[in-house]
């Protein structure tokens, strides 16, 4: 039991100072831990019924003290607003990649996803394989600029976009917020697209992971 506690107690720690270096922690990579100390707990119980007891009241009390999770994200609520804007062979642009999953998932079936990555084969799963490389090297010119021009008149461009809490300097957010800029840019200054308009902003609190959106149509 001791063990098993220091393995959990050893691999918190070593995560933590890693993120004071470099800034990559999330609460979900905690689920790592979650093996040892279920093994722990099961030594614990092991030793008798007055621990069996003591573990249960424990487990009681964090179920009353805790509430419902906040909303994490608006892109559900984003998705299904601008949803009926969008049609099978439009083009979905996406500057932030892991948001494609969720978006494809409330969207209408056959639109085509772009991320800085590139266009999407999958758009059920996100390819984090050179992850930072790759959106630094997909400039607007290069990777959006000609998909856009292949788009026949009437299509329309869905633009979505992250909204940041805090602005960090870590890799990833920073090159997607790089992209995020040139790309809006250049969908704003492409004579071809005539703005239609805005999603308007979720009313959930307290998000973590928000979105925006800006609506084209090929003229």
């Amino acid at each position: 039991m001791r063990s098993l506690a220091l393995i959990a107690v050893a691999a918190a720690l070593l995560a933590f100072l890693c993120s004071q270096l470099q800034p990559a922690w999330s609460p979900r990579y905690l689920a790592v831990l979650f093996g040892p100390l279920l093994l722990a707990l099961a030594s614990v119980l092991s030793r008798g019924t007055r621990w069996t007891a003591a573990a249960l009241v424990a487990v009681a009390g964090v179920w009353l003290l805790s509430g419902l999770a906040p909303a994490k994200s608006n892109v559900r609520t984003v998705a299904t607003t601008v949803a009926p804007a969008i049609r099978p062979g439009d083009l979905v642009v996406v500057t932030q990649p892991e948001q494609v999953p969720v978006l494809h998932r409330y969207l209408p079936g056959g639109a085509l996803f772009l991320t800085p990555l590139g266009v999407v084969s999958d758009p059920r799963v996100t390819d984090w394989r050179d992850g930072v490389a790759r959106v630094r090297d997909g400039q607007a010119e290069r990777v959006l600029t000609p998909l856009v021009d292949q788009l026949a008149p009437g299509r329309r461009v869905l633009l979505v976009m992250p909204v940041y809490k805090r602005v960090t300097q870590a890799p990833w957010p920073r090159a997607v917020r790089i992209r995020t800029r040139e790309w809006r840019a250049s969908l704003r200054a492409d004579p071809r697209l005539r703005p239609l308009g805005r999603a308007p902003r979720s009313t959930f609190p307290r998000r973590r992971s928000g979105v925006r959106t800006e609506l084209f149509e090929v003229r």
